[in-house]
């Protein structure tokens, strides 16, 4: 079953992003199925994966259900290459300039179960074998999937593919297997495109995901902030992302910071000024208000203390 969301995953890289992507299938099953094993498999020298997706597949009635997982491996962050790290800067009066970010909300997601029929796993339980077409809409089959291969264009109901064994170039067809409306697969889209700084295409899936009405909070709060920061990082602003992700759960200590560096970010835009001021103000009254969430010290509270409170460059 998981070769369904592999292929609906790729539709994640139909942009260019800032950073390139290598999609690994893992043909053997995990020990336990847990966490642990997951992150630690995907974390391999062979494979230094930044994100590993896996899940179970159990009988059903006369189809089965699907419990899928997503987790963002600790090598995500030792990247060169991090497009998702929001940073906000300001240049101070002295001539000296204060910086401050955060990278991403969460790392871990457990997703909501899904039943899909037993033809469906029969006939996709492995990629190895799938026919290649010689058009994106059908015509004849002029090969299997074999071993490793080169994704290119990406359509919604067909990829074209070019095996790396022989170069055979041919369509594969998602018509059969369109989970879009899966919680997992969307959610999982949009948090590729995400990490790799295609921000209009994250920015669709997730203005998406936020109105649906089945979302657990946790994962409502994220896709908010991951969505305000995108907005960000188009160079609007995404206050109000993050002012609803914290209205939805306020003991969140994540929420809370985003919600910093969004009105951080705000006094940015507005320059030196009596407004920018009044949001550095709000912000200092907020640490306090808010300081019960974060431990003693914290020196990325003391930082965002810093930078409201400093004065801007004319």
């Amino acid at each position: 079953m998981m070769t369904t969301l592999y292929f609906e995953l790729i539709k994640a890289f139909d942009r260019p992003g800032e950073k390139g992507v290598w999609v690994l299938y893992g043909a053997d099953p995990l020990e336990g199925g847990s966490y642990e094993s997951a992150t630690a498999r995907a974390m391999r020298p062979s494979t230094r994966a930044d994100v590993v997706i896996w899940g179970s597949v159990t009988p059903y009635g006369t189809g089965y259900v699907v419990q899928s997982y997503l987790a963002v491996t600790r090598l995500a962050e030792r990247r060169s290459v991090r497009p998702e790290f929001w940073r906000v800067a300001r240049n101070l009066s002295d001539g000296a300039r204060i910086e401050i970010g955060l990278g991403l909300p969460g790392h871990f997601y457990d997703f909501e179960p899904f039943r899909v029929s037993d033809d469906l796993v029969q006939k996709f339980s492995s990629p190895d074998g799938m026919p290649l077409y010689g058009s994106a809409k059908g015509g004849e089959v002029v090969g299997h999937v074999d071993g490793t291969f080169t994704f290119g264009t990406i359509l919604r109901d067909s990829i074209r593919i070019r095996l790396d064994k022989n170069g055979l170039s041919g369509w594969i067809h998602l018509t059969d297997f369109d989970r879009e409306n899966i919680q997992a697969n969307q959610f999982c889209q949009a948090l590729l495109r995400y990490l790799r700084g295609d921000w209009q295409g994250a920015r669709t899936a997730l203005l998406g995901i936020v109105e649906r009405p089945d979302l657990p909070s946790s994962i409502l709060v994220d896709s908010l902030i991951l969505l305000g920061v995108t907005e960000e990082k188009m160079g609007q602003s995404g206050l109000q992302r993050f002012e609803r992700a914290f209205e939805i759960n306020s003991y969140n200590r994540t929420g809370a910071q985003f919600l910093i560096l969004g009105r951080l970010s705000e006094m940015q835009r507005r320059g030196p000024g009596e407004e920018a001021s009044a949001i550095g103000r709000s912000v200092l009254d907020f640490i306090r208000d808010t300081a019960a969430l974060y431990p003693p010290g914290d020196p990325w509270i003391e930082r965002a203390r810093q930078f409201a409170a400093a004065e801007q460059r004319p």
